[in-house]
């Protein structure tokens, strides 16, 4: 049995607040595709930093605990890395065991 994305989502940081915009798509995407799609969101929006990054949710078994997720990170952001790593790890322990 499988978690669904919206399980971990939802406990993602501020995730009430909108924060977050989360979208649900079955079709995998590169780096170059993620690059491309925050650059172009750059250039026609005319702000600075659009995106901080992305996750990939590709599996969240639920009896062998075992996640895999790819995040995809705006390099022109210095807190991109720390902060990201952190959510996604904090909104999976927080989907398995939602007292921590």
């Amino acid at each position: 049995m499988e978690y669904t994305p919206g399980e971990i989502a939802r406990n993602l940081p501020n995730y009430y607040d909108y924060f977050w915009d989360i979208k649900y798509d079955d079709t995998a995407i590169t780096y170059d595709q993620y690059y491309d799609s925050v650059t172009s969101l750059q250039l026609l929006t005319n702000i600075e930093t659009p995106y901080f990054g992305s996750f990939q949710i590709y599996k969240a078994d639920k009896e062998n605990y075992d996640f895999q997720v790819n995040m995809f990170l705006n390099s022109t952001s210095s807190q991109a890395v720390p902060y990201f790593s952190q959510f996604i790890y904090q909104s999976i322990l927080s989907t398995v065991k939602p007292e921590i």
